[in-house]
């Protein structure tokens, strides 16, 4: 594997932007800004570990994440604007930077890996956080938002979809703050 291409959200963004650059290079190789950059983690999150620590080579990681992000705003509302998406992500980054003629890195399938991992602002948004769901389409919609055949059509054929643990799996019994508890 030489390319890692990440979207998700705060557990995913390391504060890469691809419209300045430096893009990532055998010095770098997640370009800007310096590991772990603005990791929540405030250390190396998991797209880096993949790339820096759980492999015999160089893998230059394309992290799209920014922090808040969801999967779609037509199903939930954003927290910053509709661009903070999975959707923007794979619109206003990969397509333009990494497909067609002039992109910036020459990926395969047979050389790359796609991680998508979202979930937690999702999930908080539609069970009545600051940024609830829109007309109760959370649950029917969401996994067919994941741009995943855009994706696949485009050679994106090594893809890891991480999600949260469904809530609803849950006792409600073992959360803070809750009788019983």
């Amino acid at each position: 594997m030489t390319y890692a291409a990440s979207s998700g959200d705060s557990y995913t963004d390391v504060g890469f932007n691809i419209t300045t650059g430096p893009y990532p290079n055998p010095s770098n190789y997640e370009g800007n800004p310096d590991p772990p950059g603005k990791s929540s983690a405030y250390a190396l999150n998991w797209a880096q570990e993949i790339s820096a620590e759980y492999n015999k080579s160089l893998i230059y990681l394309y992290d799209f994440a920014p922090s808040g992000a969801i999967v779609n705003s037509s199903l939930i509302s954003p927290y910053q604007s509709v661009n903070n998406t999975f959707t923007a992500q794979v619109d206003n980054q990969f397509l333009p930077y990494l497909t067609g003629e002039d992109r910036i890195a020459n990926w395969h399938s047979s050389d790359s890996l796609f991680t998508i991992f979202f979930g937690i602002n999702d999930i908080d948004r539609a069970l009545g956080g600051d940024y609830p769901c829109k007309n109760g389409r959370f649950r029917r919609g969401h996994g067919d938002q994941s741009n995943g055949l855009q994706l696949e059509l485009l050679g994106a054929s090594e893809r890891v979809l991480v999600d949260q643990l469904a809530t609803s799996n849950l006792d409600s019994a073992s959360l803070p703050g809750e009788i019983g508890a």
